[in-house]
């Protein structure tokens, strides 16, 4: 593995050694058990300067009676063998181990919860400079436009509908024989689960790969590390304080070709899946 290709488990790492460190490695609790478990693929163009580079990462989507989780497999799965590794007092093997870099493409961060008690949307980002934040949204804003086109993805019988979101406009695919009013990341209140979402732009695509029953150990669950809540835009004003006092921290933690290499990352990854 190549320096630059270690920069994304770096990152990653300093994420849940903020999340251990701030709950005393208190784990996560479970909210409630999981019914269905489904994967799908995130194919994004981070880079405005350089749409030919995309990258792929596997995502989850854990659906309850009445909640739902959505997370990145690779960060979700690093996170809970860190917390093991800690616990069990070998962390530094397993630190060393080979494992850690199959997690190198953990890119996608944050969890997502849906209630449909309270018909939030619960979104919660992973600790940048110690500082882990949540904030709100109304699970049944979309203003989903129904189209009478319909197609087969992936074995299934799916009808079109678009909608606005986070500055992009957003082509879903849904399945109406599955009753499940959810998808990928933030998007779901449609009359069947979602199996393909992308925007406009081709910038960010969201695939169902594969669906399964959850097995009976699956819960949807929440980091017991505590949170800030705060509005979405003092989130996004917040993030982009932390970013650059992380970015001084890191100066002091790493020597000048890796400063140099989660600069140009960071300059790299320019276009976010919300622009507003």
């Amino acid at each position: 593995m190549t320096e630059a290709q270690k920069i994304p488990v770096l990152i990653v790492l300093s994420m849940i050694s903020h999340a251990v460190s701030a709950q005393g490695c208190a784990g996560r609790t479970n909210i409630e058990k999981a019914d269905y478990v489904f994967q799908y693929v995130l194919v994004s163009r981070p880079d405005t300067n350089n749409f030919e580079y995309s990258e792929r990462e596997g995502t989850l989507l854990f659906v309850g009676k009445t909640t739902s989780l959505f997370v990145g497999q690779s960060f979700y799965t690093m996170e809970k063998k860190y917390i093991e590794a800690y616990r069990n007092g070998v962390l530094k093997e397993w630190l060393s181990s080979p494992e850690l870099y199959s997690y190198m493409g953990a890119r996608f961060t944050p969890e997502i919860y849906t209630d449909s008690h309270t018909g939030d949307i619960t979104f919660i980002n992973q600790p940048v400079a110690d500082n882990r934040y949540e904030y709100k949204e109304p699970m049944f804003d979309f203003n989903w436009q129904l189209s009478a086109e319909t197609d087969t993805i992936a074995g299934y019988s799916v009808q079109k509908a678009t909608t606005r979101y986070g500055g992009r406009t957003w082509i879903a695919w849904f399945a109406p024989d599955i009753t499940i009013n959810r998808g990928p990341y933030k998007f779901g209140n449609l009359p069947g689960l979602i199996i393909k979402i992308y925007d406009s732009e081709q910038h960010y695509s969201f695939e169902l790969m594969y669906s399964r029953k959850a097995k009976d150990d699956e819960y949807i669950d929440r980091s017991l590390s505590p949170t800030t809540p705060v509005t979405k835009e003092q989130y996004s004003k917040a993030i982009l304080n932390n970013i650059a006092l992380s970015a001084q921290l890191a100066k002091m933690q790493y020597d000048e070709s890796i400063i140099s290499l989660l600069s140009d990352d960071i300059r790299t990854h320019n276009n976010p899946i919300e622009r507003e």
